[in-house]
């Protein structure tokens, strides 16, 4: 088998676990807790947190330790995890009364605690993961092929290899929906068969994707490099509040800070084909779990025709990625206010229409996404581009969290339009900060090439 094959396989099996695993929780916490939407809004809000708050110190330690060794970690851990929280939600489900409108007990608290702390951690060492691997070793693998080969162009490569992990991972987020909602389409017995397929994957999957991780890094030697820590990774200056106060004073006094924010505010919101809150919103609304996968998939198919007409939006926008984005923004927000007013007058079809409204607004949404790409690589330097990029990530996250608050505190399915209406306030507040980055930030980047030294427009 091939390295780049390899690296795209281990890619796909490990990206399939996660896709499912996220889709399922989710329909079996609703299933388990038919009356409330609690359980679901705090795994939220507990997921949110956990990488706000230690994504900046993971990913700082990911480019100071042996490549091999974090994969390994990231395969076992969180496939370990996927598995154990599965038995965990199948001994929640054999001890909680589904039937009881008030189901807590002692045991039911104390088994949702330590499902809380097992999935967390294996979402968290999941995304440290796939930072490893799609912006780390991707990049060591193009400069060795361009370094034993002069006649690659690395541009091209770079393209090429970053477009199937991209693609790869669409597909997962288009079949694994498609798969659970088959499974779990039938009645609460098919709870437990949901159960098996997750949990059953993440066992199965764990040592063939770390046995692949390490076939691509014994074949390119810059993997091999131990990376060499700079003179902030010192213990001293590594600790967490160090580290996440340097990261927020950085990012905050960045030029693409208000861009940067206004993409973040589009995390403040349960209008996604994937929101947790979403999804089980519409299962208690009897949507079935095959309905759900059904759009999942359209969704993703809609954020792959995004890809494919994004480059098209840009030259019809004159080569200006910054109009085309903005153009984007209007036409997601446009979407998003369509649904906010149809649920201010609760029709009938409310609950089919805003699912209809999400899947169209994914087109618009990647959009965004890769004008947000554009500007943080051409205006943040190299240097500081992976902890500029973590601390997004990290904002993104508190955003959610804040949102999965709010959705503990309006956990009862007749309050969901208070959580759409938040959302259009999120997204609104999104495409006003783009706008004053536009007009009063992004005339003197281009003026003084502020960042990486490059423009956005022609």
């Amino acid at each position: 088998m091939s390295p780049f094959l390899r690296l795209y396989v281990s890619h796909a099996l490990s990206t399939f676990g996660d896709r499912i695993w996220q889709f399922a929780v989710p329909l079996m916490l609703v299933d388990i807790f038919p009356f409330t939407l609690l359980p679901t809004a705090i795994f939220v809000f507990f997921t949110g947190l956990s990488k706000a708050v230690l994504l900046p110190l993971l990913g700082r330690l990911v480019d100071s330790t042996d490549r091999l060794r974090v994969a390994k970690i990231g395969s076992f851990v969180q496939n370990g995890g996927i598995a154990i929280s599965m038995l965990l939600l199948y001994a929640l489900d054999v001890l909680t009364d589904s039937r009881s409108r008030h189901p807590w007990t002692f045991g039911s608290v104390l088994l949702f605690g330590i499902f809380l702390i097992v999935g967390v951690t294996g979402d968290v060492i999941s995304s440290v993961a796939t930072i490893n691997v799609e912006k780390n070793w991707v990049m060591i693998i193009v400069e060795d092929m361009c370094a034993s080969d002069p006649t690659i162009n690395p541009v091209e490569l770079q393209t090429h290899l970053n477009s199937i992990m991209r693609r790869v991972d669409l597909t997962a987020k288009m079949t694994s929906p498609l798969v659970i909602g088959l499974l779990l389409t039938g009645g609460r017995s098919t709870v437990v068969r949901g159960l098996l397929a997750v949990g059953g994957w993440s066992i199965l999957t764990a040592w063939p994707v770390y046995a692949l991780w390490r076939g691509v890094y014994d074949t390119y030697p810059g993997l091999r490099v131990k990376p060499v820590p700079t003179l902030d990774d010192t213990p001293a200056r590594n600790n967490l509040l160090a580290v996440l106060w340097r990261s927020w004073k950085m990012y905050s006094r960045d030029p693409v800070f208000l861009a940067s924010l206004s993409f973040c505010f589009l995390h403040f919101t349960v209008l996604s084909d994937h929101h947790p809150l979403t999804t089980a919103f519409l299962a208690e609304e009897n949507m079935s779990a095959l309905a759900l996968g059904i759009a999942r998939a359209a969704g993703s198919v809609t954020g792959i025709l995004a890809t494919a007409v994004w480059p098209t939006v840009v030259e019809t926008c004159n080569d200006d990625n910054v109009r085309a984005g903005s153009l984007a923004l209007w036409a997601f927000w446009g979407c998003v206010t369509l649904i906010a007013v149809e649920f201010a007058f609760h029709t009938p079809i409310e609950t089919v229409f805003m699912l209809t409204m999400i899947v169209i607004s994914r087109l618009f949404l990647w959009q965004v996404d890769l004008f947000n790409v554009a500007i943080i690589q051409r205006f943040v330097p190299q240097n500081e581009r992976s902890e500029i990029t973590a601390t997004q990530v990290a904002t993104c996250q508190l955003l959610e969290m804040l949102m999965g608050l709010f959705g503990m505190l309006l956990s009862r399915p007749a309050d969901f339009k208070y959580l759409v209406w938040l959302s259009a306030g999120g997204i609104s507040a999104s495409l006003a900060l783009l706008l004053l980055w536009q007009r009063f930030v992004l005339p003197r980047m281009l003026r003084g090439r502020t960042g990486a030294g490059l423009t956005l427009l022609p």
